[in-house]
């Protein structure tokens, strides 16, 4: 079992692009760790609602997809959640909770 995990994982491959521009093979598992919503700081404007349609298609294309968010659409499942401090402030510390959504029947 561990050196077929170890195989699996030797075929990983990680990007930092534009979600839109990857080649995804078959049957893939795929993590995104999109902008959060709501909140500030990234580089680009990032379109929310594009990115659920795309993650849509990737699952009806066969692929599982997971996705760190403090929150989504109702058709993304909470796989797995995590409390978590946002420092805002050196007076501000708030609890916040992300979670890992996909966007398949477990």
């Amino acid at each position: 079992l561990c050196t077929a995990i170890l195989q699996r994982l030797q075929s990983l491959q990680r990007f930092n692009t534009d979600y839109t521009v990857v080649s995804i093979e078959r049957n893939s598992v795929v993590y995104c760790d999109i902008p959060y919503l709501g909140t500030s700081g990234y580089s680009s404007d990032f379109n929310h609602k594009l990115f659920y349609v795309w993650a849509r298609e990737m699952a009806l294309n066969g692929h599982k997809v997971y996705i760190s968010e403090y929150q989504m659409p109702s058709d993304f499942v909470p796989v797995w959640q995590k409390s978590i401090s946002q420092l805002y402030s050196s007076a501000t510390n708030k609890r916040m909770q992300t979670d890992l959504f996909g966007n398949f029947s477990i």
